[in-house]
């Protein structure tokens, strides 16, 4: 009965979702939930996309809106399972972005990101690394300058990462209404 019981509750868990959605989701909360893409493909494959968006963050401060404005700061991650089971990141694969009319953003060459967005992407990078243990480590940053892409603005910000294209339409959930 016992062994019963143990694979019943096994196979409920096995499919509940891994996390539960918010409800009624705001501001913030909203924006930070737009602003990441998992993508579970055939075979165990993973891939993630975070845009860094100002209005994810609590913080109202013009300076960070302007910054976030400026750059588009995007986190990738490309998981694939080993023969062992064990997924492997592919750190090395590029990304491209472009605006809604498919206008490509440009790319900053990691060593030339100005002084404030070198402290953004260290920030993003330390919490991911605590907070999403292996899947984090592997997470690339990545830098572009964000031409007409604006969080808060009407238009579309996609990504070319991994063999697909992701979309992220604009405004965001989250941005303040007029």
């Amino acid at each position: 009965m016992k062994k019963q019981t143990a694979l019943a509750v096994l196979l409920i868990l096995s499919v509940l979702p891994a996390a539960a959605r918010p409800w009624k989701p705001q501001g913030p909360s909203a924006a930070q939930d737009y602003s990441v893409i998992i993508d579970n493909r055939p075979n165990h494959d993973l891939v993630q996309i975070f845009w860094v968006t100002w209005p994810m963050t609590a913080i109202s401060s013009p300076a960070v809106r302007q910054l976030l404005d400026r750059y588009t700061i995007i986190g990738l991650s490309h998981g694939l399972p080993d023969a062992g089971g064990r997924m492997v990141f592919d750190k090395d694969e590029g990304a491209e972005a472009a605006d809604l009319d498919g206008t490509p953003l440009k790319a900053l060459p990691d060593g030339s990101y100005p002084p404030a967005v070198v402290g953004v992407v260290a920030a993003m990078g330390s919490s991911m690394r605590q907070s999403l243990g292996a899947t984090g480590e592997s997470m690339k940053f990545v830098v572009f300058d964000s031409g007409n892409v604006r969080a808060c603005e009407k238009g579309r910000l996609s990504i070319r990462y991994a063999g697909e294209t992701y979309l992220f339409d604009t405004p965001i959930p989250g941005c303040p209404t007029p």
